[in-house]
């Protein structure tokens, strides 16, 4: 019930010094809304549409930015692990064309085995320069996480990953 603690797992995790506190938020359903500086993008009412069919219960969200790097960790409990299973692929295709699209970053998958039930992850930059999303499943909780940075302390596809490793053995400790 309680996502605070899986959002808030600190992205040190990825051996990076982040000497800044998070900024975290916890909503139910109903404060579950778009970006209102612009509500009718295409993708982010298609992301919307996926959690509300499946059954979004609880969100959280906590983000870290301390002026060259940037690392965001997202949870979001549905009504059923399949559900959570349809919501993270509507989370893939969001990804796949946020970030051509509005940001004008080219992007390509890379492995995310391992990490929760289903998972994917796509990166785009340079290893010293870039950034990495990965978004998983554990039972019927969709999780995330996101790291940018220019320059990168190290590789950023290593960094999220250790990051997001954290966060899934946190989340499974949680849903025993």
């Amino acid at each position: 019930d309680d996502l605070r603690p899986l959002v808030t797992i600190s992205p040190e995790a990825t051996g990076w010094p982040w000497p800044v506190d998070p900024q975290t938020h916890v909503a139910s359903p109903s404060s579950f809304e778009l970006d209102q500086s612009e509500p009718s993008y295409r993708i982010q009412n298609a992301v919307r549409h996926a959690y509300q069919e499946a059954g979004l219960v609880r969100l959280a969200t906590s983000s870290w930015f301390d002026g060259v790097k940037k690392a965001s960790s997202f949870a979001n409990l549905v009504a059923t692990p399949a559900e959570a299973r349809s919501a993270m692929e509507a989370e893939h295709e969001f990804a796949r064309h946020w970030f051509p699209e509005f940001e004008h970053q080219e992007i390509r998958d890379i492995g995310a085995e391992g990490i929760g039930e289903q998972s994917w992850a796509v990166r785009g930059g340079t290893d010293d320069a870039g950034f990495v999303e990965i978004g998983w499943t554990r039972a019927n909780a969709v999780l995330s996480v996101y790291v940018t940075c220019n320059p990168c302390d190290s590789d950023v596809a290593d960094a999220a990953r250790r990051w997001a490793d954290k966060i899934d053995d946190a989340t499974r400790t949680a849903a025993n």
